[in-house]
């Protein structure tokens, strides 16, 4: 798309509080992950993101061979900068520089503590980029192409941890990588003809029944995905489909109101959002503001910094 579509920028803003909510909370509520309210706000999380990455990929053209190697570096630097760049960070701020291999073998084994999702990312956006290499013989079947390489990968990935031949979490974050990309499959079958129909009534119908639906199912299964502990997962995928589309009808309502449009900007920085919430959140305050941990400091401070992310982001 020539233009950025308002509706995903609303929507990632959204997401991207659910998930900063999520963090906050998994750090100050006994049991979190397995209340209602932890699931809830996981799964009206993350999920969204892996869905419009999808969706941006159904939009891709076919690439040449020059195009391929330049995308997969350009995409390769846009994903592994911010993991290398705290990773440096905690060993100089911890003090590691004494012991930085051992510092590198976690970065290599164990996705740098809340990055793994970067991981996931380049490594679907490579595979992608494959299936849009060969979409340039059979351009007519680009989408099957993608859609193919995409799930062959995924399918060789659940057998070589079924085997035992890689392990949990290691290198790429296998675990998070067979739970969620399924997720992107949807988006990108979703793709292109998922903006075509909108108006009023089918954004109130479409967050009225997602919303409902994706209450039903979380409080009558508790649908999760965490490292290690996969639980229900089919009904948490049916849980995505039905949080996105609770997103999707409200994002397409607040679109019409005035102050969508300071919305939507900030929703274009949800990454540099989620690094400034953990740098200001997570590392700081554990090296020089223990009493920072308490729960109402952590949830006060998280709030009140949100509508001013995108000011600083503006200043740095």
């Amino acid at each position: 798309m020539n233009e950025r579509n308002r509706t995903i920028d609303i929507c990632k803003f959204f997401a991207m509080v659910m998930i900063i909510l999520v963090h906050v909370l998994q750090r100050t509520t006994q049991d979190f992950n397995n209340s209602f309210t932890g699931t809830f706000l996981i799964v009206l999380g993350l999920p969204i993101f892996f869905f419009f990455s999808g969706i941006s990929t159904s939009f891709r053209k076919p690439l040449k061979p020059l195009g391929f190697f330049f995308d997969i570096l350009r995409r390769g630097l846009n994903y592994m900068w911010p993991v290398v760049f705290f990773l440096v960070l905690r060993v100089a701020l911890y003090n590691q520089w004494p012991d930085v291999p051992r510092a590198f073998e976690v970065f290599w084994d164990i996705p740098v503590m809340g990055l793994w999702f970067l991981w996931v990312l380049l490594w679907l956006n490579i595979v992608s980029d494959i299936g849009l290499l060969v979409a340039t013989i059979f351009p007519k079947y680009k989408k099957i192409c993608v859609f193919l390489l995409v799930s062959i990968s995924y399918a060789i990935i659940v057998i070589l941890r079924e085997r035992s031949i890689i392990f949990t979490n290691t290198f790429i974050g296998y675990d998070y990588f067979i739970a969620y990309t399924p997720i992107f499959l949807f988006g990108y079958l979703f793709g292109e003809k998922l903006f075509k129909y909108i108006n009023i009534w089918v954004s109130i119908v479409s967050f009225a029944i997602g919303l409902t639906l994706t209450i039903l199912i979380v409080n009558y299964s508790r649908p999760m995905v965490v490292i290690d502990l996969p639980t229900n997962i089919p009904l948490f995928y049916i849980a995505s489909l039905f949080a996105f589309l609770t997103m999707y009808g409200l994002s397409t309502l607040v679109e019409r109101v005035k102050f969508s449009k300071v919305i939507a900007f900030m929703g274009r920085f949800t990454l540099e959002a989620y690094f400034y919430y953990w740098l200001h959140n997570w590392i700081i305050p554990s090296l020089f503001c223990e009493h920072c941990w308490s729960s109402c400091g952590n949830l006060f401070h998280s709030i009140w910094t949100l509508p001013f992310i995108w000011k600083e982001l503006e200043l740095l």
